[in-house]
């Protein structure tokens, strides 16, 4: 326990499955209990850099709260598979390259970079300490020996060679080079090219610095400027005997880098600006050879396909396929992602080996997978994705069937997630998307929970149709239904705090135009509502959960003087029981409620202050 509550505190949820009663064991028998995690839930750090896939096995690590969760890869989906706790929040993280085996390197905001091989006995290397945090990390396999880049927001940038002993992971030592008044870097990476070692950083003077590495020496190479903002990624490809450097920027725009031998630079009938430099032993000139514009908003991440095409993300909520044709001309090959909304945007996106998916993380610490639907990789169909609470979960109860988990969080949301088959856990819903931090949340029925939060009044929620339905298409499980069977969904009025219902007499009012899409309109109050009902066979994907699985409120109950703490419900459902924070024995009382006309029972005042747990 006292290795993992500084991150479980944070915003993780874990599941353990244990078979208490095997077959044949009788009553007193003494039995070994040993539990396994069937489910493990945390959303991604926001940061360009907390997310990363590895060019081998498609296995995803991210930074989640104050751990480095992996992600194994199950056909077009992914499941949790394992942790890496860490004692400070993880910025960045990243697999180390040119090796098949998984080699994990995080970057926490007190300093730290750890190395962590993953499979078989867990070993760990601390490998340096910045003097603040770690704002983004790179990693390579290179004779036989780890580099790995990291900047820092101490405007430095720190090159680690740590050196292999045997193939048990042995290291002997490892030295460190820095590179001082680099500036503020915001993203590095490393190439191997023509045997030789390259590093890119990209500082906050908009310019991108080149670097040629040794193992115990560094040496400048050239300065690219060109970029208007920020550069918030890099990503090298080798080109038979050219070097190709894609960056993306806060500037919107894309820059493709060539990085030529002098001697094969074609003839031209143009004058082209090119700088010229030595690499690896051989005179190199650099030129831009396209920019790209397709985002409207900040360019957050850029990788290569294995097919050459390049992969982007970005603040404006979507991602571009770009391939290059025949006369050399890059074009926009396919667009996903969302359209309109005001949610943040992605912090970043990668492909699988196969490129068969494409995988975002978005500024709520959500992944989105997308996977291809034509072979020209111009069609492309969500799919579920593992997730959960971006920031600290306050509290957690399952249904009274065992159907289905809730839980609060101070990111003000109320999730649900069910067991999809063999495939194990996912998010079935976000009943509630609110507007203040959650503190506490209890099912009263199968259909029904209370909540409560930063305020002074708790709300009750009821399911709506399409919620029963969905979880007995997905997990199997029948729900006790007492839902509204005359409500379909949810919506939050504009500035509102309240889910609204949503009746199958309110989507029949919609022009004819509209029915059945996703906008409806003229309801009895001038405002456009985003929802849709869906009939799911699988776990909703990000855009359906933010939109249709909210549940209408039924109810508030008032009676509390301060933000309330603590709720719960009794086992038959019958009496819910609240509390709120207090300093004085007036406003400590545990009030008793009456779950189906939702009036006052009694108060039980004896505390003097705050009452932390009820149950």
């Amino acid at each position: 326990y006292n290795e993992y509550k500084s991150y479980l505190s944070v915003c993780l949820i874990c599941i353990l499955r244990h078979d208490w009663m095997a077959p044949g064991t009788m009553i007193g028998m003494t039995t070994t209990i040993k539990p396994e995690c069937a489910y493990r839930s945390v959303g991604c750090n926001r940061g360009t850099g907390s997310a990363d896939i590895h060019a081998v096995t498609d296995s995803i690590c991210y930074a989640g709260g104050q751990s480095v969760i992996i992600l194994s890869r199950d056909t077009c989906t992914f499941k949790s598979r394992d942790h890496l706790p860490h004692g400070a929040l993880v910025r960045t993280t990243t697999f180390v390259k040119h090796v098949k085996e998984e080699v994990v390197v995080l970057g926490c905001d007190k300093g730290h970079v750890k190395m962590w091989w993953v499979k078989g006995p867990k070993q760990t290397k601390h490998i340096c300490q910045h003097s603040s945090s770690v704002s983004y990390l790179s990693a390579v396999f290179y004779q036989g020996s780890y580099f790995v880049v990291s900047c820092g927001t101490d405007s430095t940038v720190r090159i680690h060679a740590v050196h292999c002993v045997d193939s048990e992971h042995c290291v002997s030592e490892h030295s460190i080079l820095t590179i001082p008044k680099a500036g503020h870097g915001l993203c590095c990476e490393l190439a191997i090219y023509q045997q030789q070692l390259v590093l890119a950083v990209s500082t906050d003077n908009c310019n991108i610095s080149l670097y040629q590495v040794n193992s115990d020496s560094y040496e400048f190479l050239v300065t690219l400027s060109g970029h208007e903002d920020w550069v918030r990624s890099l990503a090298f490809k080798v080109d038979d005997s050219d070097l190709i450097l894609a960056s993306g920027s806060q500037d919107n725009y894309i820059r493709i880098w060539r990085f030529m031998p002098t001697s094969s630079q074609p003839a031209l009938n143009f004058e082209v600006k090119k700088q010229v430099m030595v690499l690896a032993d051989t005179e190199c000139c650099v030129r831009v050879e396209n920019i790209l514009l397709g985002h409207e908003n900040w360019v957050t991440s850029v990788r290569w396909l294995s097919n050459g095409m390049i992969l982007s993300s970005s603040m404006d909520k979507t991602l571009i396929l770009w391939s290059k044709d025949a006369d050399g001309l890059w074009s926009e090959h396919a667009h996903v992602g969302e359209v309109g909304g005001n949610n943040m945007g992605l912090f970043g996106a990668f492909p699988t080996s196969d490129n068969t998916m494409l995988i975002s993380h978005s500024f709520q610490g959500a992944f989105q997978g997308w996977h291809r639907a034509e072979e020209d990789m111009k069609a492309w169909q969500g799919c579920p994705m593992p997730g959960g609470h971006f920031a600290s979960v306050k509290d957690i109860s399952w249904s009274p069937s065992g159907a289905y988990l809730v839980s609060a969080s101070l990111d003000q949301t109320v999730r649900m997630v069910g067991e999809w088959g063999e495939k194990g856990w996912y998010e079935i819903a976000r009943s509630q998307v609110h507007g203040h931090d959650m503190s506490c949340v209890d099912t009263i029925t199968d259909t029904s929970y209370v909540s409560g939060s930063e305020e002074k009044v708790l709300r009750a929620f009821q399911a709506p149709t399409t919620f029963v339905e969905n979880v007995k298409r997905i997990t199997g499980r029948d729900l006790t239904s007492d839902a509204q069977y005359d409500v379909l969904g949810a919506h939050i009025p504009a500035l509102g705090l309240s889910n609204k219902a949503i009746s199958s007499a309110d989507m029949n009012q919609a022009p004819a135009e509209h029915t059945g899409t996703a906008t409806v309109k003229d309801y009895e109050v001038p405002y456009q509502v985003s929802f849709a009902p869906v009939a799911l066979n699988q776990p909703p994907v990000e855009e359906i959960l933010l939109q249709n699985t909210l549940w209408p409120e039924v109810h508030k109950l008032y009676g509390h003087g301060y933000e309330v703490y603590q709720c719960a419900a009794s086992p038959d459902g019958a009496i819910i029981a609240t509390c709120c924070k207090a300093t004085k024995q007036q406003f400590a009382a545990i009030i008793l409620w009456s779950s189906g006309t939702f009036e006052k029972l009694t108060e039980l005042v004896h505390h003097n202050l705050t009452v932390t747990r009820v149950r």
